[in-house]
């Protein structure tokens, strides 16, 4: 089943923080420890054109590295958002490289960049903005669109194998709603993101969902539209 995207805005920069923005000491977020180095998108634009690059420096600009890239638009769905992995050695990110979507690793030096995890050949493909789990044993990521399926999360293992679904968002006549760019909690129990529906009165919401698939819970008005959820380091 064919769903059509439902966001159609693509940001300029997105920013995923290695911990907290504090002048020092340890943080409870995704990544542990210390506070790190910010990693972000960015614009270069090139005759008239925008190529987009990962871009990993410290928290004041300093000492930056391209982790990836330059891009062209189009290997990016509506958000070119990578996470870091818990350790702060590497990081991820959806894209399409020539050879379809891909969930993929690069090391924090901008080395070692290599494909993690490929859809199955069923014709469903992947959303942007996969996330570790704060162990570091799993991802978060959105699949469209298995037979029956819409945009829903679902969860690999590190390593690639154990594809199960979280979400599981049936839709069976026309288009259902849009999980999208996911974001598991510092203590590893809930998952974070926003959910949009084909009907435009009803906007985006901002839902949490367990780390199972359980007890999904939605946070904001739909009058908000609200996207791109994050949590705070204590959860």
């Amino acid at each position: 089943m064919v769903m059509k995207r439902l966001l159609t805005l693509a940001a300029i920069a997105n920013v995923m923080v290695l911990g907290t923005m504090a002048a020092s000491g340890p943080a409870a977020a995704v990544v542990p420890g210390t506070n790190g180095r910010v990693l972000f998108a960015r614009c270069i634009f090139k005759a008239r054109d925008c190529q987009w690059e990962l871009v990993a420096a410290d928290a004041d600009g300093a000492n930056e590295t391209v982790l990836a890239g330059p891009y062209p638009r189009s290997v990016w769905d509506d958000h070119f958002i990578a996470n870091w992995s818990p350790d702060g050695r590497n990081a991820i990110f959806m894209a399409d490289l020539g050879h379809g979507q891909r969930i993929w690793q690069v090391d924090a030096d901008g080395s070692h960049l290599h494909m993690v995890w490929s859809p199955p050949p069923d014709g469903t493909g992947l959303d942007d903005g996969p996330a570790y789990t704060p162990d570091g044993k799993h991802i978060v990521f959105t699949r469209c669109c298995p037979q029956g399926y819409g945009y829903s999360l679902w969860m690999i293992n590190a390593d690639g194998g154990g594809l199960k679904d979280v979400t599981t968002e049936w839709v069976r006549n026309g288009d259902g709603p849009s999980d999208n760019l996911p974001q598991v909690s510092p203590s590893g129990r809930a998952i974070v993101f926003h959910r949009c529906f084909p009907n435009p009165d009803r906007g985006c919401v901002v839902d949490t969902v367990g780390i199972n698939g359980d007890h999904r819970h939605q946070l904001t008005d739909p009058s908000l539209n609200a996207q791109d959820p994050n949590w705070s380091p204590d959860s």
